[in-house]
């Protein structure tokens, strides 16, 4: 797997982090879970990291982002 995401310039922690991603928007937008709940089903061990991992990714706190897009 890691010769093959060699050969086409990606690495698996991209596509990871792009999932998770992808996964974590659709949690803000189709359901009613919270903030925390949200960070829980995606595996972040403190809904800090969550905060700060989707703020680095959007540019926006998990918040915002629902606020902004609902």
């Amino acid at each position: 797997l890691t010769r093959s995401l060699r050969q086409e310039n990606s690495q698996f922690k991209e596509i990871k982090e792009k999932a998770i991603k992808h996964r974590a928007i659709n949690l803000l937008l189709k359901s009613e879970l919270s903030i925390d709940q949200i960070a829980f089903e995606l595996a972040f061990a403190e809904p800090s990291t969550f905060y700060k991992n989707f703020k680095k990714w959007t540019g926006l706190t998990p918040t915002q982002y629902r606020k902004q897009n609902s």
